[in-house]
């Protein structure tokens, strides 16, 4: 799943959809080598999908979101 260049309050929705359409894969992987934005409701939305007990995880992840992931404690996310 190839994630947008802006994964803010703006896009959430349709970046929930689509990781809806995917929970059936064994491991959820999202593209996010365009990624430049990002808050808050992107961060909310992996911190649920953790909870779930889903796997999950980036591939080719932006400079900008490896460090946010860092931030918040998610790097084992990162491929």
């Amino acid at each position: 799943m190839k994630l947008p260049k802006n994964c803010t309050v703006e896009s959430i929705e349709t970046i929930h959809a689509n990781i809806s359409k995917l929970m059936e894969e064994e491991i959820l992987v999202m593209n996010a080598k365009d990624v430049e934005k990002f808050d808050i409701s992107f961060v909310q939305l992996l911190l649920a999908l953790e909870k779930t007990g889903k796997s999950f995880t980036f591939a080719e992840p932006s400079d900008g979101l490896t460090e946010y992931l860092k931030l918040y404690r998610l790097e084992k996310y990162l491929a």
